[in-house]
């Protein structure tokens, strides 16, 4: 990436968690939900090729590499890429993991992959420009016919259209009023997170080639997102 900040942020969160005894504050020791219920789809294929962009302490990519997946993780934080390697010790995988910017992987050749993850890190790109060259950056190392799994945040005004009940008890929550500010404004000051509705990220995924075959919302108190499955023509 172009901005050190990235990079500084990540290995922050991560020492700063680890330090306390516990992983990072939003993963759980479980793979997501919405992942699972992909492996379980139409769209998944057995023992595929898979690469985790942003992959962090590496729960998704063990998930993956149980279900016979040859698995690639990329993260731009040192300290979680040596957590996820420890991770796959533990569990007897084998998994190739690679401290780098999922902006840039020159490392990996065009085409190499079935399965693309972007799990919980396009909120983290700021900048339009960076957001738009992750997204042609999965797109270019899957193979046609390969897909990209995708989630991220939503907006609170797309939360409060679509789920006005949720959106009443949020409001109570600490930071809310600094989170509807920065929307407001349309200014992030790291290390926040830049949240888009469900037709923004949809119009960015096809404006680089992707064909969505899924798109839900997932809302509730404690999480508030979007899934989508998009394939690579």
């Amino acid at each position: 990436m172009n901005k050190p900040y990235y990079r500084q942020i990540a290995e922050s969160e991560y020492r700063k968690a680890h330090s306390n005894g516990r992983q990072l504050l939003r993963f759980s020791k479980e793979p997501l939900p919405w992942l699972t219920e992909f492996v379980n789809s139409q769209y998944f294929v057995p023992k595929c090729e898979v690469i985790d962009f942003a992959c962090g302490e590496g729960i998704n990519a063990v998930y993956l590499a149980q279900q016979g997946c040859r698995v690639t993780g990329i993260d731009i934080a040192e300290e979680a890429v040596r957590k996820a390697e420890e991770l796959a010790r533990e569990a007897g995988q084998n998994i190739r993991f690679l401290v780098g910017d999922m902006i840039r992987c020159p490392q990996i050749p065009d085409g190499s992959f079935d399965l693309a993850l972007a799990c919980a890190c396009f909120g983290r790109l700021i900048e339009d420009e960076l957001r738009i060259s992750f997204l042609k950056e999965t797109y270019r190392v899957l193979r046609r016919g390969g897909y990209l799994f995708f989630n991220n945040g939503i907006l609170f005004k797309e939360i409060e259209l679509s789920f006005p009940d949720i959106y009443e008890k949020l409001k109570s929550r600490d930071g809310f009023n600094e989170w509807i500010e920065e929307e407001r404004r349309g200014q992030y000051a790291p290390p926040s997170q830049r949240y888009e509705t469900r037709d923004g990220y949809e119009r960015k995924l096809q404006t680089v080639g992707y064909r969505i075959v899924h798109s839900h919302l997932d809302v509730s108190e404690q999480a508030w997102g979007i899934v989508m499955w998009a394939r690579r023509p």
